[in-house]
């Protein structure tokens, strides 16, 4: 009868210290986490692990360690409020120290990365009108406004009826400002301009020739730590 031959124990990684003699026992020389997150959650992550900055190295029990212990050490934006898109990049994971006992190691952490934001960007311009449309903004209109998506609005100071010529004037110039808008170059953005604005001429709060608009911009920003 043969005797079973008994399987080697795996070593197990759960603490630092531990991680720290596998690491050697590899000769892992580097480790780098690719991410992406976005949204309200961690997307797609993966170690590799290195050795001499060429061979790869498998460590299910290395990667296992550092699956939890990355989120202890390094800040990654998951969490939207509301302006942010999402975030890549990589972690680079080194073994510092110099001593030989493996309780004089320990592991850094540098995340690079570059995360998307949506930032809306307001500015008032001087719109050239005619004497009808400001005479016709100035005793009728307190708000007229418009965005991408709907036909231009009026809000009127008192209830009052409009001619004909008044709905045409009003008609003309809610496409004119809306094209105006459509077209208007940001000086202060910065990013990729995205298909939403929006526009409004406010006569309790500007002159009847100003014209407020809001456009929204994705922003890339690169960050290390």
């Amino acid at each position: 009868m043969s005797k079973k031959t008994k399987k080697p124990e795996v070593f197990k990684v759960e603490t630092e210290q531990d991680a720290v003699q596998e690491w050697k026992r590899l000769g892992i020389t580097s480790c780098t986490m690719q991410f992406s997150c976005g949204g309200d959650s961690m997307n797609d992550y993966s170690f590799e692990f290195c050795k001499d900055g060429v061979g790869k190295v498998e460590s299910e029990e290395l990667k296992d360690f550092f699956d939890n212990e990355v989120f202890k050490k390094v800040e990654f934006y998951e969490n939207s409020d509301g302006h942010y898109i999402g975030e890549a990049g990589s972690v680079e994971i080194e073994l510092n120290g110099t001593g030989e006992e493996d309780d004089e190691h320990f592991f850094s952490y540098s995340k690079t990365s570059q995360s998307e934001w949506n930032e809306s960007f307001t500015e008032t311009i001087v719109v050239k009108l005619t004497e009808e449309e400001i005479n016709f903004i100035e005793s009728k209109v307190l708000r007229i406004a418009g965005d991408l998506e709907t036909d231009p609005f009026c809000v009127y100071k008192r209830d009052c009826i409009l001619s004909k010529r008044e709905m045409e004037i009003r008609d003309e110039l809610g496409k004119k400002l809306n094209e105006i808008a459509e077209e208007h170059e940001f000086e202060e953005a910065s990013g990729e301009k995205q298909d939403y604005y929006q526009w409004e001429i406010n006569t309790e709060e500007m002159q009847a020739n100003e014209l407020r608009i809001t456009s929204s911009y994705v922003v890339y920003k690169d960050e290390e730590y």
